[in-house]
């Protein structure tokens, strides 16, 4: 009978190893940059889904509806990279009360860069009951990319049209 060995040896074992880590060395950081853009993408499509949102329900219920950013859900603060969320300001005090239903969130958690809001009045969009209409809420919102320049900015004009352009630095 004649003796098969069966099995790979130390040099092609290491070989296969080198090969995947050569390949793995390209792929690492061009993996990076197609998530840094492909956050850059979606963060201004989805704050733009949520300002159509607070619009319509703001005709809707004909009440004051306000989107705000929100790491817990259950207050308003100014760090949208966690999060933002739209509810109805019963009281209309511009701030979350636990009996205020909330009409939507999005738990941002953003990776490769910042979001920030830089408008009129204050850190609150405000969308006015009667006409729909951001009330002194006009304003820009930035997506600042950490390592890739995927920049954006996202314009939110008197009307409540919001308007995504490229921004050329942060």
């Amino acid at each position: 009978m004649k003796n098969k060995n069966c099995g790979f040896s130390l040099i092609e074992i290491s070989v296969v190893i080198i090969v995947i880590a050569v390949i793995a060395s390209f792929a690492i950081p061009s993996y990076h940059q197609y998530m840094a853009a492909q956050e850059a993408k979606k963060v201004p499509k989805t704050l733009t889904l949520y300002i159509q949102k607070a619009k319509h329900e703001s005709l809707l219920f004909r009440q004051n509806i306000i989107l705000c950013a929100s790491t817990s859900f259950k207050e308003c603060n100014n760090d949208w990279n966690n999060g933002y969320m739209v509810f109805i300001d019963k009281n209309k005090n511009r701030d979350y009360d636990l009996d205020e239903p909330i009409l939507a969130f999005e738990n941002m958690q953003l990776r490769y860069g910042t979001l920030s809001w830089r408008g009129f009045g204050n850190r609150r969009i405000i969308f006015e009951g009667n006409s729909g209409l951001p009330l002194s809420s006009n304003g820009t919102f930035q997506y600042c990319s950490d390592h890739y320049p995927n920049h954006r900015k996202l314009t939110l004009s008197r009307m409540g049209h919001p308007r995504d352009e490229p921004l050329a630095n942060c």
